[in-house]
């Protein structure tokens, strides 16, 4: 019951901008967003804060495979192409570091580098499911 309360209060409150997005971009840390986005979602809606970081956690996971399923793609064309080995080395490199770059929102990033790696702003993106905008870095 309190994950479908969390998609909800993700839907109705987090994505919608205005007043829980500007509290939840003043917290210093992950535990004070996860703190904060339970405080913010109860009485209403009735969710964890172990289910706050598992749904996050689950959507930094399949936007950062969104990212590298589009650089493998692209790294695939590279190698279809007619050229020496040096050459497409030298094509697929900026590929996988450009998409490596993109994935900011590991576990590192987010209990190390909360402010530096602009997370929540991050994570309104990731959390719209829009796997083809980039997070902000």
């Amino acid at each position: 019951m309190s994950k479908e309360s969390l998609d909800q209060f993700v839907k109705e409150e987090f994505l919608r901008p205005g007043t829980t997005q500007d509290k939840l971009k003043a917290t210093e840390s992950f535990d004070d967003f996860v703190n904060m986005m339970v405080s913010l979602g109860n009485p209403k809606y009735s969710f964890t804060a172990e289910e706050v970081k598992e749904f996050v956690q689950n959507e930094i996971s399949r936007v950062n495979k969104a990212i590298q399923d589009e650089a493998d793609q692209n790294k695939a064309k590279v190698e279809k192409q007619d050229l020496d080995a040096a050459t497409k080395a030298d094509l697929i490199a900026p590929i996988q570091a450009a998409a490596d770059d993109y994935k900011t929102l590991g576990d590192d990033a987010v209990t190390t580098s909360w402010k530096k790696n602009r997370v929540v702003e991050n994570a309104i993106v990731y959390l719209k499911g829009i796997a083809n905008v980039r997070p902000i870095v």
